[in-house]
């Protein structure tokens, strides 16, 4: 596990967050309304009427991509969670849960685990450098 792998957790869960909040108003999405105009002849004469639509293809498309992205992102979380859970020192794991996966500063971790934020990050350097 990387220290950058381990900073992006935080940025995936938004990122989950704000791709599934995009497939519950996909439908909503203005770029997959068609729009165009016909000639109706059904009178005798060519007069000109709007047509409306939905672009189906598009839609299904963009709701697999993003599918698909959330399922990748959940799995790459999920790795880092179960990375982290698996260190064996409870203080080690308790700094690497609080600073990576509740995404608390060095400082503020430092304090919860009565540290200060050079002795914390020390002891981060080192379990990586080490695993």
């Amino acid at each position: 596990m990387t220290r950058e792998k381990l900073a992006q957790y935080i940025s995936m869960q938004e990122e989950i967050e704000e791709l599934t909040e995009r497939l519950k108003n996909l439908k909503n999405d203005e770029d997959l309304i068609l729009a165009d105009t016909a000639k109706d002849y059904n009178s005798g004469k060519g007069v000109t009427v709007d047509l409306v639509g939905f672009d189906q293809d598009k839609y299904w498309k963009r709701r697999e991509r993003y599918e698909k992205k959330i399922r990748y992102l959940a799995n790459e979380c999920s790795e880092i969670e179960s990375w982290v859970e698996r260190i064996e020192d409870s203080l080690t794991r308790r700094i690497f849960r609080l600073t990576y996966l509740q995404g608390l500063t060095l400082t503020d971790t430092g304090e919860l685990v009565h540290m200060d934020r050079t002795t914390v990050g020390k002891r981060i350097r080192a379990y990586l450098k080490q695993n």
